[in-house]
């Protein structure tokens, strides 16, 4: 799973009664009729299958539906057949909500799930951190303060000029927290007053246990690695709420889908809701972890927010209110390169791109065009090394990075432009 020694997560236990599994035992019923519903006939087996289970209480539940006759249960073949009264029932059910799938869990387990499998930072290493940005140069300084911001954990704040890595970092981030942690476990769906929830979304839970667990957890739960979710400027304030799908059934907001994993906020400030708005619709979760979603039906919901949120802001954005961000746990800085670094930054790319480097190039790139109100940004090196191998080429010359292209580079690029109104 990892080179990393971490703790297990708590896997849900599997429930022996109907009253454990959190669920009034009139909607399971329900959903059992519902998978009835289009075959009319099931094993007990098939139907446990289906809706995730064991055979016990299915058959329990078989048992009462028959004692009402909503269904028939052969004892001796383990089959159920719906009735008349029961095809009635299963129509009026799916009137109600159109789910059909695992049973659900109850909000109570859920939220004590979440706060169980938190992820905390724990057993991650300074070493463990630069192997995760392997290829990112960053100054020790801002290692020491991302070191920190991950035994926080809670929220973070990544600054920086645009180009010197904050979403390469981010992201980074993710992969490490996939790659160094256990893995969590994530229910199907849980149940409400006046509805049932989706929670395990395919597109960003990657399971990673078989399809059927054999009994060794309550099968409404997937075991799978910690999600990583990424938003843009797709960020509304009605992406925060419930999604009401196309057959009727809901799935949670994607900073819920989140919980034990990470959330990017990636670009925040550029979004088309005004930044305060967007900010106060966090504040909750920032502060409580927790957050009040809105149902389809209307009605308020609070739901746990246990995932870590980093918020990837430009020089660009906004200025934050100050509210959200004394919310925000830590705030980690990826500063521009001084001559040094980006010398070094330079040869490396170089290296990597198998491009010899003239280093007078940079002492002329520092004359020409970069100054204390015009530094150069982490991506340059990179930027500046594919703008030479294109004039070499188009030049039907050998691809080297001598000064006078360089220069050339940093012109075309506009690198010089600061130099040029200052």
């Amino acid at each position: 799973m990892s080179q990393f020694e971490t703790p297990s997560t708590c896997a849900p236990p599997v429930p022996e009664t109907l009253e454990a599994c959190g669920v009034p035992a009139p909607v399971l019923e329900d959903l059992l009729l519902k998978h009835l519903h289009l075959p009319g006939m099931a094993t007990i087996e098939q139907l446990a299958s289906q809706i995730r289970l064991p055979c016990t209480l299915i058959e329990a539940l078989a048992q009462s539906l028959s004692s009402s006759e909503y269904a028939v249960l052969d004892s001796a073949t383990q089959r159920v057949a719906m009735t008349v009264a029961g095809r009635r029932r299963a129509c009026d059910a799916f009137g109600v909500s159109r789910y059909l799938g695992p049973a659900p869990v109850s909000q109570t387990h859920y939220q004590d799930q979440c706060r169980a499998q938190r992820w905390d930072g724990a057993g991650i290493t300074a070493d463990d951190l630069q192997a995760a940005l392997s290829g990112v140069s960053l100054t020790d300084e801002t290692c020491s303060e991302l070191q920190l911001a991950i035994a926080l954990g809670g929220s973070m704040l990544l600054t920086g000029r645009s180009g010197n890595g904050k979403s390469l970092v981010a992201d980074r981030l993710g992969q490490m927290l996939v790659q160094s942690s256990e893995e969590i476990y994530v229910p199907y769906a849980i149940w409400l007053t006046d509805g049932i929830l989706r929670i395990f979304d395919p597109q960003v839970h990657h399971p990673v246990d078989e399809s059927d667990p054999a009994g060794e957890c309550d099968a409404r739960w997937r075991r799978i690695r910690r999600p990583v979710i990424k938003t843009s400027y797709e960020l509304t304030r009605q992406t925060f709420d419930v999604t009401g799908l196309s057959n009727e059934t809901w799935l949670a907001p994607f900073h819920v889908r989140a919980n034990g994993g990470m959330l990017i906020v990636d670009d925040l400030g550029r979004q088309p809701v005004p930044l305060v708005d967007l900010l106060n619709r966090w504040q909750n979760a920032l502060e409580f972890q927790t957050d009040q979603v809105t149902l389809p039906t209307g009605r308020r919901l609070n739901l746990p927010v246990d995932a870590w949120i980093v918020f990837v802001v430009g020089d660009d954005a906004p200025a934050l209110p100050a509210p959200a961000r004394r919310r925000i746990r830590s705030n980690v800085e990826l500063p521009d390169p001084d001559r040094e670094r980006f010398s070094t930054l330079l040869l490396e790319q170089g290296r990597r791109s198998r491009i010899e480097v003239d280093e007078a190039g940079v002492e002329e790139l520092f004359t020409h065009c970069y100054s204390p109100q015009n530094p150069p940004k982490c991506s340059d090196p990179e930027n500046l090394l594919q703008t030479v191998e294109s004039l070499c080429r188009i030049q039907k010359e050998t691809v080297r990075a001598r000064a006078d292209l360089l220069l050339a580079a940093a012109r075309r690029l506009g690198l010089d432009q600061g130099r040029r109104a200052a």
